[in-house]
């Protein structure tokens, strides 16, 4: 059904980094689960990010120092084709078939109705800078 090829512990590259010590995680205005509001700095550079693509600015990932020893990587998630199966218009790009057995799983979803090429998210990536050093 394709409805869970993009859970993070579903893609090989996800579960490898986390083997590394590599947080990687995704944050959006409209998630498909409730989990905990986004905070503050997660609010402020997602609407960065929201800011420059309603503008069609160029959209540069973004990387920062959290500490001494960790690294911090945002960069944009667009809608693209392969997603509007499940992320785009309900009736158009989403059937009804999929349509349902989405309702089902993710009761409170809010991460459909996107337009091709739309901000859906965010990328949050810490990182331990030894990982980044290990393949210099």
């Amino acid at each position: 059904d394709g409805i869970g090829s993009c859970d993070l512990q579903s893609l090989p590259e996800v579960v490898e980094a986390q083997v590394r010590g590599i947080d990687v995680s995704r944050i959006s205005l409209n998630p498909r689960r409730k989990r905990r509001p986004l905070d503050s700095l997660e609010v402020a550079v997602y609407e960065a990010f929201e800011y420059a693509a309603r503008r069609q600015l160029k959209i540069i990932p973004s990387l920062e120092e959290l500490n001494e020893t960790t690294l911090r990587y945002w960069a944009p998630i667009y809608m693209k084709q392969a997603c509007q199966r499940c992320h785009g218009k309900k009736g158009l790009q989403i059937d009804a078939k999929t349509n349902k057995l989405l309702q089902e799983q993710f009761p409170e979803d809010q991460s459909s109705d996107f337009e091709e090429g739309a901000l859906m998210g965010l990328w949050r990536i810490k990182m331990p800078k030894k990982e980044i050093i290990k393949n210099l």
